[in-house]
């Protein structure tokens, strides 16, 4: 649950919980000025909506981007055509590390 991650995330002070659409968030992050050294994505799991909260989560320039449902869904496919391929897959998390 929502207070059970909240509550494993408490004593971690750089962890920054953001719950929203990605289309409606992300603006508000960049408007302030925010920047985040990973980027974790859990969104909708469509192609097109997978792709998007992808470029969305690459404006921010993090080191690393996890997308969870990898393989599920189009998520996989959809960021594939960006011309991303991740640096490694634990089950159905595919993490991409970039250099800074």
């Amino acid at each position: 649950s929502y207070e059970d991650y909240r509550m494993n995330i408490a004593p971690y002070p750089n962890v920054t919980p953001i719950t929203g659409r990605f289309e409606n968030e992300i603006p508000k992050l960049a408007k302030e000025g925010r920047e985040f050294d990973m980027v974790y994505v859990d969104g909708q799991h469509d192609k097109k909506s997978a792709q998007r909260d992808f470029l969305y989560a690459l404006s921010f320039n993090p080191s690393v981007i996890a997308v969870h449902d990898w393989g599920l869904w189009g998520v996989a496919e959809g960021i594939k055509e960006c011309g991303m391929e991740p640096t490694y897959i634990v089950d159905t998390l595919a993490v991409f590390e970039r250099a800074a």
